[in-house]
């Protein structure tokens, strides 16, 4: 009899602790904030959106965000959709690499729109720049107007660059770049592959080895515009260069003194995609290894090309190391 009782008692307990605990995570639910600055948290759809509706400081970061992007796209005027295109490139990024730095990540990105220059209209009086050149020797279809201003308390300079069609003074389209240079480089050259000249801007020298960086803008056929692209903008950091003839990109690593690779991608739709990665790496036994990866059949499918001991040093080997006895 004692026993049943028992039995019932421990019974009832376990309901009464299990609706307790359903309670407790009702209210936990209920009590997370239901929108933050971008998006509404009820419809949060992925880890990264979860995390930023479930940690107040990440959702206060959300906010901040959202304050700058919305300022600077008031900044950039005419060019407001070059920042656009970059903002949606650098969201996709931060979600297909969605980790524990997502404030980091928040915080660097809301300083890169602080420091984005008030920039002028396209009208603007001569009195506003600095400087002002026109380029006539870079295009043979187009010529280009550079106008150069200070846009802070520490006399930061940035560049206006109206384009003209050739022997017009009517602007077609401006392009407006915050982060530059010393240098006033503007060149042109066919990045996609389809026939038509690409713009594309030098914006400094800290990309790999101190390599020069540049902001790519794809002729658009359709719009006869330059849109930017944050893909191609981005693989200048790895020293990108063209292969006209196999219409395919290069770019070039290194993971310090014992590996470099050089990664070849073609261009779908103007979104690259790397089809092959070759990879000379050397052991800490001094074996160079050179291999080639290839995307084949929905995988990366790697050759070993060859195994060699490093030169000039008398104790480096490809063999495998013996356990000391």
């Amino acid at each position: 009899m004692d026993a049943i009782f028992i039995t019932h008692l421990t019974g009832r307990i376990d309901k009464i602790f299990t609706v307790f605990f359903a309670v407790l995570i009702i209210l936990s639910i209920t009590s997370l904030p239901t929108r933050a600055a971008s998006f509404d948290c009820s419809k949060a759809k992925n880890e990264f959106e979860q995390a930023i509706c479930g940690d107040p400081k990440l959702s206060a970061l959300d906010e901040e965000l959202a304050r700058a992007y919305r300022n600077a796209l008031g900044k950039m005027g005419e060019d407001a959709e070059s920042l656009r295109i970059a903002q949606r490139a650098w969201l996709k990024q931060m979600q297909s690499t969605y980790s524990n730095h997502i404030a980091d990540g928040f915080q660097h990105r809301i300083k890169a729109l602080n420091n984005i220059a008030d920039f002028p209209a396209v009208n603007a009086p001569t009195n506003t720049f600095l400087k002002i050149d026109r380029l006539n020797d870079i295009s043979e279809q187009y010529d280009f107007t550079l106008r150069r201003f200070n846009y802070d308390a520490t006399d930061k300079e940035a560049k206006q660059i109206l384009i003209h069609r050739k022997g017009q003074s009517k602007s077609m389209q401006l392009i407006n770049v915050t982060e530059t240079g010393d240098s006033d480089i503007i060149q042109m050259a066919d990045w996609n592959f389809d026939g038509n000249k690409d713009l594309y801007i030098y914006v400094g020298n800290y990309g790999s080895h101190g390599g020069a960086v540049y902001d790519i803008f794809l002729f658009n056929p359709e719009s006869s515009r330059f849109d930017y692209s944050s893909e191609l903008s981005d693989m200048t950091l790895d020293g990108l260069s063209a292969d006209p003839k196999r219409k395919v990109l290069h770019t070039y690593g290194n993971a310090g003194c014992c590996q470099h690779t050089e990664t070849i991608w073609k261009l779908l739709d103007n979104i690259p995609l790397a089809i092959e990665i070759r990879d000379e790496s050397t052991t800490a036994y001094g074996c160079v290894e050179n291999s080639v990866g290839r995307w084949e059949n929905g995988e990366w499918r790697w050759e070993m090309l060859s195994r060699e001991p490093m030169k000039n040093d008398e104790y480096a080997t490809c063999e495998e190391p013996r356990d000391a006895e």
